[in-house]
């Protein structure tokens, strides 16, 4: 029983380990869409990609803490 336990805790470190890697890839395709192209709310979309790189940091160090 403990050991499946850790599985599921280690398999939840790992997914939202992946989903802080796509978060980062996500931000560094919006930094180089907006050194490419200029649009009048890149601000907005550069925006909203900072807070959820900062959402997606937290909700992995959350999870280290309560794991």
């Amino acid at each position: 029983m403990y050991n499946i336990l850790l599985l599921i805790k280690i398999a939840i470190l790992l997914i939202t380990a992946m989903y802080l890697s796509f978060a980062f890839v996500i931000f560094t395709q919006i930094r180089t869409m907006h050194g490419v192209l200029s649009y009048p709310k890149e601000k907005y979309i550069e925006m909203i990609g900072i807070i959820h790189l900062i959402l997606s940091i937290s909700l992995f160090i959350i999870a280290l803490v309560i794991l």
